[in-house]
C-alpha cells in the first residue's frame, strides 16, 4: 500500500526537467529628461524588482528624451537597481544624431544584443541613426547579423524601437533575411500597446513607461504567448490584452 502511494506521488510530481514558462518584461520610451520621466522609470524598476519569476528585462529605446549624457547617465543609475539581466537597444531619440548615439554607447553599449532563452534567439537591433521621411533605417551590418540569426535554426525574436513597417526601403533592407524565421517583433515608438500579424511575424508595440511607469509583461508557455500591461501605480495591476500562438 505504501509502495503504491509513493508511486502515485512520483507520477503526480512535476518532472525536474520540465521547462517552465519563459517570462520577461519590456520597458520602452522612458524618455528620461522629460518632466516626471525618471520618477516613472523608478516606479517601473521597483515593480520589476518585486517579480521574482522574471527571466530578463528588455528596453526598446528612447531611453533619454534629448539624447544627452545627463539623461542617459540618470537612466543608467536607475536601471542598475534591476536584479534581472537587462538588454537595451536604441530609439530615435537616442540615435538620430552622432552626439546622441555616442552618449548612448558610452552608458549602454552598442544598442545591439543577441542571446538565447526558452528555445528562442533574441536579436536586439538599432533602427537608426538616419530617419528619412521619419522612417527608421537598418544598415548592412545589422541586416547581416539578423540574416545570420535567422539561418542559425532557432526561431527569432527581434527587439527594435520601430516596427518593421516603419523601416525605410524595407524590402531592400530585409532582402537577405529569411523573415519566416522571425516569430515575434517587439517594438515601442508609438507609446501604446498593439498587436498585428504580419509577413515578418507577430508584431507587438509596447506601452510607454513614461505613462505612469507601465511596462509590458510577456509569458511564453509551449508556444502560447500571453501579453499583459503592468501598472505600478495601481499596485502592480496586471491586465492581459493579447494572446496568440507563435509558429515555433
Amino acid at each position: 500500500m505504501i509502495r503504491s502511494l509513493l508511486l502515485l506521488l512520483l507520477l503526480a510530481a512535476p518532472s525536474a526537467g520540465a521547462a517552465r514558462p519563459l517570462r520577461f518584461a519590456v520597458l520602452t520610451d522612458t524618455h528620461v529628461g522629460r518632466r516626471g520621466a525618471a520618477r516613472e522609470l523608478r516606479a517601473a524598476v521597483r515593480s520589476l524588482a518585486r517579480d521574482t519569476l522574471l527571466d530578463f528585462v528588455l528596453l526598446a529605446g528612447d531611453v533619454a528624451h534629448d539624447g544627452r549624457a545627463a539623461g542617459h547617465r540618470r537612466a543608467r543609475r536607475i536601471l542598475r537597481r534591476l536584479p534581472q539581466p537587462l538588454h537595451i537597444t536604441t530609439g530615435n531619440h537616442d540615435a538620430k544624431e552622432p552626439a546622441r548615439l555616442a552618449s548612448f554607447r558610452r552608458w549602454f553599449g552598442s544598442g545591439a544584443f543577441g542571446f538565447e532563452a526558452g528555445g528562442l534567439r533574441f536579436e536586439g537591433i538599432s533602427t537608426g541613426p538616419d530617419e528619412p521621411g521619419r522612417h527608421a533605417t537598418i544598415d548592412g551590418g545589422t541586416a547581416g547579423r539578423l540574416a545570420a540569426a535567422c539561418r542559425a535554426g532557432r526561431p527569432v525574436v527581434v527587439v527594435a524601437h520601430h516596427t518593421p513597417d516603419l523601416v525605410a526601403r524595407a524590402d531592400e533592407a530585409f532582402a537577405g533575411v529569411d523573415t519566416t524565421r522571425i516569430v515575434l517583433w517587439i517594438a515601442g515608438h508609438i507609446h501604446r500597446s498593439g498587436a498585428a500579424q504580419t509577413p515578418r511575424g507577430t508584431v507587438l508595440t509596447c506601452a510607454s513607461t513614461l505613462d505612469a511607469g507601465r511596462y509590458t509583461l510577456l509569458t511564453l508557455d509551449h508556444g502560447r504567448l500571453r501579453v499583459a500591461t503592468v501598472s505600478p501605480r495601481e499596485d502592480d495591476r496586471c491586465e492581459t490584452w493579447y494572446t496568440t500562438t507563435l509558429n515555433l
